[in-house]
Order: C-alpha cells, then structure tokens, then sequence
C-alpha cells in the first residue's frame, strides 16, 4: 500500500492509482491544475513540429492539427490530451478522400438525409502516456512529450505512402476474402465504414462491386437481426434503419442510376 504524500488516510486519488507502480504516485497534485495547460501545449505543438512543416503540412492551432492536401487527399495529424497525474496523448492520422465526401453530400442532399457522415476513411493511432515529475518545469515535460511524438513520424509517413489513390482506399475496405461483413468495413467505424468502402469500390471501377452490394446488404441485415435478437424495441431498430440502411441504400441506387 503506498501513502499519497503525508495523509495516513487513503485519498480518493490514491484509491484510482493504488494499483500502479509507484512512479505514478506524486506528493504534490497541483501538477494538473496547475502546470498542465492544454493551450501551452498548443503553442508548444506550433513551435516544435517541424517534421511535419517540412512535408507541407500547416498548423491549425485551433484543432491542434495539421493538415495538408495533396491532389484528392486531405492529410490531417491531429492530437488531442487528457491529463491528470499523467499526460496522455494521442496522435490520429487521417486520409480523407475528396472524391468520397463530394458523392456523400450529393446522395445527401438529393435523397434529403441530415445525418453526417463519420468521415474517418483511414486512420491510425498511436497513445503516448508520459508521466510527469513535479520536480521539472512544465515545458521541459512537454518538450519530451514532443519529441516522443516525433518519433512517430516513420508511422505517419508510411501511412501516407501506402493510402495514395481511391484504389488504396478500394483494397483498404473491400479486399477479398470475405467475412460475414466486409473484413475492412467491420474494423473500420461500421457501418460508416461500409458506406464509405461502397463509394471507394464504385469510384475505383472494383469488377466485385455487385458481389459486394450484397454483402454490405446482408451484414446490415444482420445487424438488426441481432439488435433484435438483443430485445432492441421496434421504434430503435426502425431509427437506425433510417439512419443507417436506408443511406446505404440511397448510395445504391444513386450509382444504379447513373
């Protein structure tokens, strides 16, 4: 059992952080409050990611992102943080696809849907978890926070590499084999991730698009065969039918007229 600071009476922290090693314990919790600003750490992310300047992309101190667009792509890194005790930070990379957006906001408004796309196509993610020591500055902390973030720079150029054209995109979603759904749809924000991998296969020309209408059809239908199965009541299954099957639907028939 380790004490937090002088109290002999276990405190609330201590009872989250009990479990931990004891490099997590601190004498002193102002840390959170008081060292860690996340508008300081904005400022710190404009001022150090030169590795990411250098390859065209620009800051958005405002999201605490950087983006970049390159022909039918827009390229973001993004960051967000969570801190007490620790400071956590996630780095997103996001590969948007122009083309895929324009064909959902016109199926959207042409068959009148309001429902937003989550319009994560392809994204990879890493967690750094950097412990803070109250002994050392708040700046000098965030630099090492950066400069793990900058180790990731193999990953985020690799990702960009791989995820160049519609056709990556296509492959991403809709390689074969097949599983109960499209093996790519399910691990990839289901089922937005569906809508998107049918758009990517009709713009890429895949010969298995009508293969894959079925499919995307069938794993739909069972999902409401096991929210149903889970005792969901009629009035839910039938809202995300109509926020959810139905504009997958609309994307099929918007490309069957075309």
């Amino acid at each position: 059992m380790f004490i937090w600071g002088k109290h002999k009476k276990q405190s609330n922290v201590e009872k989250i952080v009990v479990d931990l090693p004891p490099n997590f314990l601190y004498d002193d919790p102002r840390c959170d409050e008081e060292l860690l600003t996340t508008p300081q750490f904005a400022e710190l992310l404009g001022a150090r990611m030169n590795c990411l300047m250098d390859l065209g992309f620009k800051y958005v101190k405002s999201r605490k992102a950087f983006d970049m667009v390159d022909g039918d792509r827009t390229i973001t890194v993004e960051f967000s943080t969570a801190y007490q005790y620790v400071i956590w930070v996630k780095v997103l990379l996001k590969i948007q696809f122009k083309s895929v957006k324009k064909i959902f906001k016109t199926i959207k408004k042409d068959y009148n849907f309001n429902r937003e796309l989550s319009y994560l196509p392809y994204c990879r993610y890493t967690d750094l978890t950097h412990v803070l020591s109250v002994d050392v500055g708040c700046e000098k902390e965030f630099y090492k926070v950066l400069n793990h973030v900058q180790s990731l720079m193999p990953t985020i150029k690799e990702g960009i590499n791989e995820m160049r054209t519609i056709q990556d995109l296509d492959k991403l979603y809709n390689e074969p084999p097949f599983i109960e759904g499209p093996r790519r749809g399910i691990y990839n924000f289901w089922p937005d991730g569906c809508m998107i991998g049918l758009i990517a296969a009709k713009l890429a020309n895949n010969p298995n698009y009508d293969l894959l209408v079925q499919v995307y059809r069938n794993f739909f239908d069972s999902l409401v065969q096991k929210f149903k199965r889970d005792g969901d009541d009629e009035t839910t299954i039938r809202n995300w039918k109509a926020g959810n099957t139905d504009i997958l639907e609309a994307i099929i028939d918007y490309f069957a007229k075309k």
